[in-house]
């Protein structure tokens, strides 16, 4: 009787375990689709412009007020001496990651610099990939259902096992079967 018992709490143990094992894999891909699926939320690219920065032109070079946002870029640069609002023609001057030096001996202590510029922002929800998530979900489904059947069939086997061992056993078994 004792016997019996312990093999019943045995195999609940068993079940228990293997629900724990699968509950922990199933969380595992939940977590990890979700979490290497960086591009879920698209750069979304933006563009504006400024007018009329405060700034100056000499060999040190002036940082672009800007220049921190994501994948900056300034286009269609035009710089005005500040003392005169005359335009500093381009040759005068380079602009190289966001820093505007001057390119020749002239240096200007006070320009005002008007850009054009882009940058990206992923944080935006308008910048959702459905495409992406409905192929991440696809995966995610077709790796769930591989490990279910392949935990379907470790269990298949433990249970035949377990049913087999049952035939062989000397009081319940087919040895305990008269004629």
């Amino acid at each position: 009787m004792a016997n019996k018992m312990n093999t019943k709490e045995l195999m609940d143990s068993i079940v228990v375990a293997m629900i724990m094992v699968m509950m922990v894999v199933i969380s595992a891909l939940i977590v990890s689709t979700i979490t290497s699926s960086s591009t879920i939320f698209s750069d979304k690219t933006l563009s504006g412009s400024v007018a009329n920065e405060s700034g100056y032109i000499n060999a040190t070079g002036y940082t672009l007020g800007l220049s921190t946002l994501d994948d900056f870029a300034a286009t269609n640069l035009v710089v005005l001496n500040a003392t005169d609002n005359t335009t500093i023609g381009s040759g005068n001057y380079t602009l190289t990651n966001s820093v505007l030096t001057n390119a020749t001996a002239t240096t200007w202590d006070s320009a005002l610099i008007s850009y054009d510029y882009t940058y990206t922002d992923g944080s935006t929800t308008s910048g959702l990939n459905v495409t992406k998530v409905r192929d991440d979900f696809g995966t995610f489904v077709t790796s769930l259902i591989a490990f279910l059947a392949v935990i379907g069939t470790i269990v298949g086997v433990v249970w035949l096992v377990l049913y087999v061992r049952k035939l062989f056993d000397k009081k319940t078994g087919l040895q305990g079967i008269s004629a």
